[in-house]
């Protein structure tokens, strides 16, 4: 990791994969459904008020933050701890038993991870690892 130098295995993580199912277990949130009253003729419609984009904004983050975990945590379950590693883990539960109960996440999350720059650096790494051909196609793109 950058701020650290420790090494990690960074599988492929398919982030719009994990946004397709964070958007099936969270639904969408819908605006009010209103009445309105047009020369007599009354019509129900969406009322897209400022609550509403308020809980659209909470939804949209909600299902990003769900992605984005889920990919943090597949990237965790890939690491091969040694024999160290899970010392230090087992150690840190010594001091703190509430930390994950996976030696794998604990790990990560606990001594991998250095801080929030890494994880800004980690996910775009870990998600280009879907398609090999992405450098290639920006490169030719920026060329254009």
């Amino acid at each position: 990791m950058p701020s650290n130098g420790v090494e990690i295995i960074v599988p492929a993580v398919s982030l719009v994969a994990l946004t397709i199912q964070a958007r099936r277990k969270y639904p969408e949130p819908e605006p009010a459904l209103v009445t309105v009253n047009v020369a007599g003729v009354a019509t129900k419609e969406r009322h897209y008020n400022e609550e509403y984009l308020q809980a659209h904004k909470a939804w949209e983050d909600l299902v990003n933050f769900t992605a984005t975990t889920k990919a943090l945590d597949r990237i965790a379950m890939a690491q091969h701890l040694t024999d160290e590693q899970k010392a230090a883990v087992c150690e840190l539960r010594e001091i703190d038993p509430d930390i994950h109960s996976n030696d794998k996440m604990a790990w990560f999350y606990n001594f991998a991870i250095g801080n929030d720059a890494d994880i800004h650096e980690l996910i775009p790494f870990a998600t280009s690892q879907v398609d090999p051909q992405e450098a290639r196609i920006k490169a030719t793109a920026n060329g254009f």
